[in-house]
Order: C-alpha cells, then structure tokens, then sequence
C-alpha cells in the first residue's frame, strides 16, 4: 500500500487537532481546580467554624445584608446546636422564645451594629431559636425594630 503527501498532511492535520483538543481540556480543568479551591477558602461551608467566625465578625461591622447572609450560612436549621455552644455562649441575651410554637426553646440574641443610631433611630438583632433534646437550630431570623420617629402615624 502506498501513501501519498496528501495521507500525511491528513494525518497530521488530525494528530495536531487532537492534541490542541487535550492540551485546552488539561488548562480548563486545572484552571476549574484552581477556580474551586479559590471558592472553597473564600466562602467556609454552612455551619463550619469559619462560618461561625464570619458571623460574629459581620454582627457588629457588616450592612444588614450582609449580617443576613452570615446568619444564614452560619446557622443550618435542623443541626445539632452542640457544635454552636462557644458561638451561643456570646450571645448578648438569652431567654425564652416569644414565639408560642417553641414552648420549650431558646431563644439567643446577637445585637448588630449596623444602624448608626444618630441617623437613624432603629437597631436589629439575629434572633437564633433552638428547641428539643437535645438543642436543634429551630431558626436564625434577621429582627429589624423601628424606633417611634420610624413608626407609621
């Protein structure tokens, strides 16, 4: 059998297609390992003590937004609050929920800072519930409370 230039160039042709294809998928999928490990250790995981760190740092700082998405990632309803002790144990109040569907819980308050209270005469809290035995996160609720300049006539 007999090749001819054109057979080689034909062979070639597909040699060098098929590298070019692999190289490119070898660069994405390092390239996607990097992009996931970057993602991975700039947003810890819900209810991970990195979690709970961004948390108590964002109640005192952070726009309400923010505090918000802190409680949200930091607190996974239906965990255990064993894991959440140190974090409960800094809580500026703890009592009784007000809520009658938790008779038996407790409620923990984390008092944000987000209002500058000369300019306005609000302030917000992150109400944590727990209930059961043992604790369970019941829920983590954003509270916003208006001052009576705020309050509707």
């Amino acid at each position: 059998m007999k090749y001819s230039i054109r057979d080689l160039f034909l062979v070639m042709a597909l040699a060098a297609v098929v590298t070019a294809w692999w190289i490119d998928r070898s660069r994405l999928a390092s390239e996607n390992s990097e992009l996931l490990a970057k993602l991975a250790s700039s947003h810890p995981l819900p209810g991970s003590k990195e979690a709970m760190a961004a948390f108590l740092r964002v109640v005192k700082k952070g726009s309400i937004s923010e505090v918000k998405a802190a409680a949200n990632l930091c607190f996974v309803p239906g965990n255990s609050a064993a894991p959440y002790l140190s974090l409960l144990a800094k809580a500026d109040r703890t009592c009784a929920p007000d809520n009658p569907r938790f008779p038996r819980g407790v409620q923990y308050e984390f008092w944000c800072q987000s209002y500058d209270p000369k300019k306005y005469n609000k302030t917000s809290y992150v109400c944590v519930i727990a209930t059961g035995d043992p604790l369970k996160i019941v829920e983590a609720e954003l509270i916003i409370i208006s001052g009576p300049e705020d309050a509707a006539p």
